[in-house]
Formats: C-alpha cells, structure tokens, sequence
C-alpha cells in the first residue's frame, strides 16, 4: 500500500543545490549593480536550489525581460529611423528597457520571497550574495569590453 505523501503547494522543494540558495533580494541587487547578464542566471539557480514552486512563473518573468528588452530596442530603433522620436527622447525611450528589466526582476524577488521565507523558517540557512553582487559592477565593465555589440549591451546590461 502506497502512504500519500502531504505537501503544500507553497512549499519549497529544496535540492542537491541548496547550499548556494542566498536571499532574492542578491539576485536583485545583482540585477541593479551588474545588470540582467548576472541577475538571470543567478535567479534561475536560486529558484532551483530553493525549489521555489514558481519556478514557471519565475522563468517566464526572467525571459519577458530579456525577450520585451530585444523587442523594446527594436521599436525604439524603428520609431528612431522613422523619425518619430529624437534627441532627449530616445534617452527617455531607452529608460523603458530599464523599467522592463527592473519591473521583471522585482516580480521574480516577490516570487522567490515566499519561497525563501518559508525555507529560513524551517532551519534554512542562506549564502551572503554581497560580493557576487558587487563584483557585477567590476566584471560588467571588463566582459563588455571585450564585444563591441551596442544593442548587446543594451539588451544585457
């Protein structure tokens, strides 16, 4: 005879890799200091290494901020060409791709929140991501130097 097994849907499943699981609000910091090229990869490990249940929603948050931001540069070099906007606009339609990566970000820290908290409540205990999230700002500088891709930049940073 098989027991069921109780879960609540909210509970997180940690894995092999939950030694690396640092609060939500690293990943984000990431994401404001070193840009969307160090937030996205950091936030999916932490959601599997928490076992975040929103790990779909999550990713899908992760991917409309990388896919809007190709979309966004695209239009915003359209409206350019066409001459519907120009000077100081094109810096205020470029804060958008800001506004996307940061919105999307914060939708993934709340996800992760949750998660994170039930997680610490029963004896989880996380990494410091302090100085991951600040070498971002020092390995930005040297890893886009090396592609000289504008609209990559844009896109990732």
């Amino acid at each position: 005879m098989k027991a069921a097994r109780y879960a609540i849907p909210d509970e997180p499943r940690p894995s092999r890799l939950e030694h690396l699981v640092v609060d939500p609000m690293w990943p984000f910091f990431g994401l404001m200091l070193g840009g969307l090229w160090l937030a996205l990869p950091w936030y999916v490990i932490n959601g599997i290494a928490l076992g975040s249940p929103t790990r779909r929603r999550e990713w899908l948050a992760l991917a409309t901020a990388a896919g809007g931001s190709l979309l966004l540069l695209e239009l915003i070099g359209q409206a350019i060409q066409v001459g519907w906007i120009a000077g100081v606009q094109v810096n205020l339609a470029l804060l958008s791709l800001v506004l996307l990566k940061l919105g999307m970000g914060f939708a993934v820290y709340s996800l992760q929140q949750r998660s994170f908290q039930l997680w610490t409540h029963f004896g989880g205990v996380p990494r410091n991501g302090i100085l991951l999230a600040i070498a971002g700002i020092f390995v930005e500088s040297y890893l886009f130097s090396l592609f000289d891709i504008g609209w990559l930049k844009m896109v990732l940073d």
